[in-house]
């Protein structure tokens, strides 16, 4: 594991036990986010095992908010006994038992919540999404960019508009002449 994404990680982690013990869902799903960067950025395992952990939790603590869960309060102490076994584990490089830990956490999770392979799979395609934006930003053409890596050019928009990608580019139509131009396609003053 490359030293960058082992300390992204381990701030991350020191995060998520703050978050967990506050049941702060909100935090929990944004660092799911800051990590799905690096996934995507590094294409590094255990970055994906970590978003999908952050995703997963945060999504539980939202759905136990509206809803009563069996067992939610004593999977979710086991689950941040779990988190601090994996922080001291990355911290000490042990990366066999950071691991291990990770997977009980999911085996945790997966038990009382039935949608984690969805979970899995959104995580997986936020980071798809990401990659793109970043092949975009070297000077692909969305549509070659959301081909190759198999996002909707819709959702690789919706990612690219929220950055300031865009920005980047010096001959960039500014915004006044594009939306003068969509008015005049449209019929609209």
């Amino acid at each position: 594991m490359e030293e960058k994404v082992r300390k992204d990680i381990l701030a991350v982690l020191d995060e998520a036990v703050k978050s967990l013990k506050k049941m702060d869902a909100v935090l929990l799903d944004a660092l799911s986010n800051r990590t799905v960067h690096n996934a995507s950025v590094y294409q590094d395992k255990d970055s994906i095992t970590v978003a999908v952990v952050m995703y997963a939790l945060a999504k539980l603590l939202h759905r136990g908010k509206h809803e009563k869960i069996k067992d939610l309060n004593r999977t979710l102490e086991l689950i941040l006994n779990k988190l601090e076994y994996a922080r001291r584990d990355l911290k000490e490089e042990n990366f066999g038992r950071f691991r291990g830990e990770m997977k009980k956490i999911l085996s945790l999770i997966g038990k009382i919540e039935k949608k984690l392979k969805w979970y899995i799979e959104d995580v997986l395609s936020k980071a798809k999404i990401v990659k793109a934006s970043k092949l975009y930003e070297h000077g692909l053409s969305i549509e070659t960019t959301a081909h190759l890596l198999g996002v909707s050019q819709w959702d690789l928009l919706s990612y690219v508009g929220k950055t300031k990608i865009i920005d980047k580019f010096p001959d960039a139509v500014p915004v006044e002449e594009r939306l003068a131009k969509a008015r005049k396609i449209f019929g609209l003053k």
